[in-house]
């Protein structure tokens, strides 16, 4: 695949313009370049990372919306009330799972952001 496949998938993925996107390839690692002329900052993260901080916002979409579909069948009287108990039940630990997750990883995000101008004091 060469040069110019890379910047065309990603340019129709991403809808980014010409200007606002270079891939570069090192012996150790491939650099895919978002930024645009006024980004003064960059921080640079492994396709890991991105893709676990995507995952954990695609699972907390799935969350929420699961909790919407629970709330419009109770609003809508579709299921029991000893149900409605136990569902309300599951929702607070998923919730609970996913703050505490969401948590780790909003922390681990603002101590790299902590050294950008962007970033803001990491309560210790």
């Amino acid at each position: 695949m060469s040069r110019n496949d890379n910047k065309t998938k990603l340019e129709a993925l991403s809808g980014l313009p010409d200007n606002a996107l270079s891939i570069s390839q090192t012996s150790q690692h491939k650099i895919i370049d978002t930024t645009t002329d006024n980004d003064r900052e960059v921080v640079v993260l492994s396709a890991h990372d991105l893709s676990d901080i995507a995952c954990d916002i695609e699972g907390v979409v799935t969350v929420l919306n699961d909790i919407g579909h629970l709330l419009a069948l109770v609003h809508y009287a579709k299921i029991p009330p000893h149900t409605v108990v136990t569902m309300s039940r599951l929702t607070n630990d998923s919730v609970n799972t996913w703050i505490n997750l969401l948590n780790a990883r909003l922390e681990k995000t603002n101590q790299t952001l902590a050294l950008t101008r962007y970033g803001k004091e990491v309560p210790r």
